[in-house]
């Protein structure tokens, strides 16, 4: 066994031995702070109800199966904070077939109630808008509405 580590004492008695100490604890540590920043992006209330809306969702089971979690080969991507009040994520889902697509949230809380701005599923080239208050194919959209509220005629 002591033949085993023989090289490793030549190493670390060397001169650059405490450097490379040095260098691989900072890796280490910076990888497990890395690690732990992940665990409470994907561990918190705010991922916990985007999982159960996307599991319960009708049209999210037809655009990618039934299913649906984290895909775990990827990061959730952007910023939480309870505190301020304000979420800005992407993520990816991967549903029991193997389907894979990607998810954006951005929102706001105001007092205990989060009000979403975006909340959208896309897979290939289809976006489906997943907002309570996201405008369905035959409403106008927020933009036309502004733009007909403004206009002369309506005067």
């Amino acid at each position: 066994m002591s033949r085993l580590f023989r090289p490793l004492k030549r190493l670390v008695a060397s001169p650059q031995g405490p450097l490379l100490v040095t260098g691989l604890t900072a890796l280490f540590g910076a990888k497990i702070y890395y690690d732990g920043v992940e665990s409470q992006r994907r561990n918190n209330s705010l991922m916990h109800a985007l999982r159960l809306h996307l599991r319960s969702q009708p049209a999210v089971a037809a655009l990618v199966g039934d299913g649906v979690e984290l895909d775990p080969g990827t990061r959730v991507e952007g910023t939480h904070n309870h505190i301020k009040g304000v979420a800005d994520l992407r993520f990816a889902i991967l549903a029991a077939n193997g389907v894979r697509a990607d998810v954006a949230y951005r929102g706001r809380r105001r007092g205990d109630e989060w009000y979403t701005d975006e909340f959208a599923v896309s897979r290939d080239a289809t976006r489906l808008d997943l907002r309570d208050d996201a405008p369905s194919s035959s409403e106008p959209s927020a933009d036309a509405r502004r733009r007909r509220d403004l206009s002369p005629a309506a005067a």
